[in-house]
């Protein structure tokens, strides 16, 4: 940082923005006391942060200090570090759950190459280490250490027994008496499960030239790019929502493609619980099933506000004329017992939610689905979506055995 301090001093063409990301305990240092009076003396005002993932509902603690820095007056009255970086909306902040993060196309050689040896879970220590579960809403901060030291400051271990995946290690806590008794059940996160928990694109990948310690060492000295992002984009656009009328980036796990959704499947994806169902893109089921199954699909949504289509990129951009009344299209398919429940939630219908109806329990099992899911799920049990209609496809042929 003080070679930073001098540069910025000498340089002539000083930058309009600076965005900086340390540790917690930089902000009490003596350090960044420099660094403030370097930015005042060189034209700028700054707003910092002290924020952790968990805060936007990513399942990970991580808390850092972020300082945004412009040269301006913008932020010429700013003293304190804030704590939170959102504004979140009436359904606040969808909290995230460890098992979407993890990647279920891993090998049984693969898995083993994670595993927590017998001879790690004899050490008396053993019991001092973090362990969470799928079913769990937060990790240990993973840290450069994690590849080669077994604590709970440098991460959380992912505990696979068979009890219920919505049995979580916070609500059920696991027996520290005799680590043994978990012999094959606990094991390190992949890096490819961290870089995803870390925000980091699906299509990234390390060289093969790097081994797995140093895997895990570049990860513990990276950045949350969710958080970074959020950031940034205050600093150079402008105040940040995490809500209803911003994007969010789904999938990228589980066989799904990355995506980004707002408008209406933004606000439903943010009012209840949802798990990616495994490798089917696109579509999502809810977990709070035993809440909402009693509930109609028209019904469902108009009790969170969604009493019209979002305007879909679409229908935006060539200004047509179209219907923004939300619609229910009901089809009772034949060899299937269940009615199928249809209500496209974008003027494109692109994407929506597909509801199965058990008529004789007066039930629904809801699902969410993006544009990825949406029209290739209702393609394949026989309806044919367009930009203006919903109907069976009356030359979809019933794929035989």
């Amino acid at each position: 940082l003080k070679g930073i301090i001098d540069l910025l001093t000498n340089i002539q063409e000083k930058p309009k923005y600076i965005f900086l990301e340390n540790v917690k305990g930089f902000s009490g240092s003596q350090m960044i006391e420099e660094w403030h009076k370097c930015l005042k003396e060189n034209g700028y005002t700054y707003k910092q942060y002290l924020v952790s993932p968990v805060q936007i509902g990513v399942p990970n603690h991580r808390q850092r200090y972020y300082i945004q820095c412009e040269r301006s007056d913008r932020w010429k009255d700013e003293t304190i570090i804030h704590q939170e970086i959102v504004k979140v909306e009436k359904n606040g902040v969808q909290k995230h759950l460890v098992g979407e993060y993890i990647d279920e196309s891993l090998t049984a050689d693969d898995l083993n190459t994670f595993l927590v040896s017998d001879e790690i879970l004899q050490k008396n220590w053993a019991r001092q280490v973090g362990v969470v579960s799928k079913a769990d809403t937060a990790t240990h901060c993973f840290t450069a250490g994690y590849g080669r030291i077994f604590h709970r400051a440098t991460g959380s271990l992912l505990l696979t027994r068979e009890s219920p995946e919505d049995d979580s290690v916070e609500q059920s806590p696991i027996d520290r008496s005799n680590m043994m008794q978990y012999s094959g059940q606990l094991r390190r996160f992949a890096p490819k499960e961290l870089l995803c928990l870390f925000g980091f694109p699906s299509s990234f990948e390390f060289p093969d030239s790097i081994n797995l310690e140093n895997q895990y060492k570049l990860i513990g000295n990276s950045i949350n790019v969710n958080i970074v992002a959020l950031l940034l984009k205050e600093l150079l656009v402008g105040d940040v929502k995490v809500g209803c009328n911003e994007r969010l980036q789904v999938g990228g796990t589980k066989g799904h493609v990355a995506e980004e959704i707002d408008g209406n499947l933004m606000q439903l994806y943010h009012s209840y619980r949802w798990k990616m169902i495994p490798n089917c893109t696109g579509r999502h089921t809810c977990r709070d099933h035993s809440e909402v199954s009693s509930i109609p699909p028209l019904d469902l949504l108009k009790g969170i506000g969604i009493a019209k289509k979002s305007t879909s990129e679409f229908s935006a951009s060539v200004n047509a004329v179209v219907d923004t009344e939300l619609k229910e299209y009901q089809f009772q398919l034949p060899g299937r017992a269940d009615k199928v429940h249809v209500i496209p939630l974008d003027t494109n219908n692109d994407t929506g939610m597909i509801s199965f109806a058990k008529e004789d329990r007066g039930a629904y099992a809801h699902t969410l689905n993006t544009p990825s899911g949406f029209r290739r799920k209702l393609a394949c049990i026989g309806i044919e979506v367009t930009s203006t209609d919903v109907r069976l496809d009356e030359n979809f042929s019933q794929p035989t055995d």
